[in-house]
This record gives structure tokens, sequence and C-alpha cells, in this order.
């Protein structure tokens, strides 16, 4: 008795199936799926699997010469059927049906036999690339390239279809979504940290009784931190200031998970301090007084000059020490350098003499 219960008839011949499969080991159907045949049709064809997308045909005999029909089938589709002689072949279009379990079906007689065959899908290359990627606060998918070309691929990151936006280490894996291809690829994306740059403008001269409010910004929109030394006070990102002297500020950003640090930006700036330059420091007597010019930066300071330590400007020729202070509540400042009167050039005035007697008296 068969697995549909009936009887086999005792002067009919057991039947002997043979089921030739065109084709080569290629991509095996999954563990779990499992072939079942009804005796008498002892097949077992999971060792050879047949490609999906191919136009094949099973090769088949039996001891029934009484004729019969027989099919192949995959979810209940019918792919194939035809009158069954004593052999032949069945032609099947694989194509029609994904990967799988198909079923080779044989009914004569009243009697039926079956049996359970692989159709694989056939293999596809996957590549991934654009695995080395950096941080900018946008999704980093990969790219996936496949043989054949266009192939739908199924991308997932720590298992989650997610593109990941994060600085950080991530396992990917590529598989290919199609009844007809199969493949895969696994890697992994490293999106390394960003880098970020600081601006900071210069920052100039400033009075003991000004203010300055501090704009440093980063590129990548975290905050920036102030360490300020010398004679000022940071509340906030105002700058105030406690005295006159040098103020020096550093502006730094220290990164997050996504950005590294940035590189720290000095300023460096003069509290109250005026910059005094001399000038006139050489000249030639001619018999006047010879002072110098003092320019200051901010422009028009009072500045006290002396010479030798004498607020007399010197007028003989000779080499005088000089010394210029800024006198202003706000300000101080000062230039030192040395004034050169250089010795005056003259010249002489001689009228022409003429031709004199012996007793002649002239008067030069």
């Amino acid at each position: 008795m068969n697995r549909t219960g009936h009887s086999i008839p005792p002067s009919r011949k057991r039947p002997v199936w043979v089921a030739a499969f065109v084709c080569s080991l290629l991509v095996p159907v999954a563990d779990s799926a499992r072939a079942e045949n009804s005796a008498p049709f002892p097949l077992d064809t999971r060792s050879g699997t047949r490609v999906a997308g191919a136009v094949e045909s099973i090769a088949y005999s039996t001891e029934w010469n009484h004729g019969g029909s027989v099919q192949v089938a995959a979810d209940g589709i019918v792919l194939a059927e035809a009158a069954a002689p004593a052999s032949g072949e069945v032609p099947w279009n694989a194509s029609e049906a994904g990967a799988g379990f198909h079923t080779l079906t044989h009914v004569s007689g009243g009697e039926t036999l079956t049996a359970t065959f692989a159709v694989g899908r056939k293999p596809a290359a996957v590549a991934l690339a654009g695995l080395a990627q950096v941080y900018d606060g946008t999704p980093k998918p990969v790219a996936v390239e496949t043989v054949p070309e266009g192939l739908a691929v199924a991308v997932t990151y720590d298992g989650s279809a997610e593109v990941p936006v994060g600085a950080g280490t991530y396992g990917v894996r590529a598989v290919v979504d199609d009844g007809i291809w199969a493949g895969g690829a696994e890697g992994v994306l490293e999106i390394a940290k960003g880098r970020q740059a600081i601006e900071f403008a210069e920052i100039g001269v400033q009075e003991t009784t000004s203010t300055v409010r501090l704009d440093a910004s980063a590129s990548s929109g975290l905050p920036v931190a102030y360490a300020v030394e010398g004679p000022a006070v940071l509340d906030g990102n105002t700058l105030s200031f406690t005295g006159v002297g040098t103020v020096r500020i550093v502006a730094s950003q220290a990164g997050d998970a996504n950005w590294e640090a940035a590189e720290a930006v000095e300023r460096e700036f003069g509290v109250g301090l005026a910059a005094v330059t001399l000038a006139g420091l050489e000249q030639v007597y001619d018999g006047t007084p010879k002072p110098v010019r003092a320019e200051t930066v901010p422009e028009g300071l009072a500045v006290a000059v002396t010479y030798d330590g004498s607020g007399e400007a010197p007028t003989g020729a000779g080499s005088y020490a000089v010394r210029a202070e800024v006198v202003d509540e706000s300000w101080v400042g000062g230039a030192e350098g040395v004034l050169e009167i250089a010795k005056g050039t003259q010249t002489i005035s001689f009228a022409a003499i003429g031709t004199q007697k012996t007793t002649n008296t002239l008067s030069l």
C-alpha cells in the first residue's frame, strides 16, 4: 500500500522510477526544508539542485507502461504537465517559481507517485564599498554592487535596516533579495569622528574700562570654552578688565562621541597698553632745539619725552638717551631710543683778490 492508501495489485510489478536532473550542485536550499517521497518512488533529489530561472527538463523512466500523466508543481502552482509514457522528459521553466522544493507527480491507473526535488537560486556576487566614512551628521549607507547588476539587496547594520549616523563601528550584512539569485556579503562600516575647527576673531588693544563679548564658534556647532589669563574677568561670554596688562584667551572645544577635539585658538592683546613709536632720532645741528616725535596707538595720547632725563629738547650736537612715556589715566606705555644730533656742516665765503702793488694793504 502506498502513502495514498491505495493497494498495489500483486500482478503489477512494483514501479521503479529513475529521475535524472540536468544541472550541477549550486546553492542549496534551506536546511529546514524536507524532501518526502511516496513509495514506490524512492527519489531523494537533494543531492542535485536545479537552478531557478533556467528552462530545464526532468528525464524519467518507469515500469508502468499504461500511460497516465506527470506534472511538476511548486507551492500549488503547476509548472509543467504532460502525458507520461514509459520514459521521457517533462520540460519545465523554473523561472515561474522561486527557490524551494518542487514536486514531481505521476498519476497512472489510480496510483499516484510523488517525489520532491530542490530548486536553488543562482549564485550572485555581492561587493560592499564605502566602509570607511567620516561623521558629518548625515546617514552613512554603504554602497552595494552585484553581479549581475541591479539585484535588490537587503542591507542591515548591526542587525537593523536603519542606516547609522553616529561615529562608531557597525557590522554590515548584505543579502540578495531575489527569487532567482542568491548571494551576500559581510563587512564592517567604520564611521570616524568628524573634525571641527574654531573661528575666533583677533581682539585689539582695549581700555581698562572696556568690555568685550567673546564670539568664538566651532564648526561642529558645539559650545566653545574659554580660558583667561591676565587682568580680566569672564562672565558668560563677556570679558571685563581689572587693570592694565596683557590678556591671553584660549578658545577650545573638547569634542564628543561624534567629533574630535578642535585645535585650540589663542588670542593675546593689551589692556590699557598703548604702543609708542619714536621718530626723528637722527638729526643735524643747526643751532635750534631738536625734539623727537612720539606716535601712539591709539592715536593722540599725551606723551612725556625726556632727553638724558631732561624735559628740554637738546640743541647741541651729540647723543641723547630718549624716553617717552604715555601720560593718560586709562593708558600706559612708552618707548626708549637714542637721539643723534650730528655736527652741522659749514662753508667759507672768501672773495677773490686782484693784483696788488707792493705798497698796498688789504683788509680780509
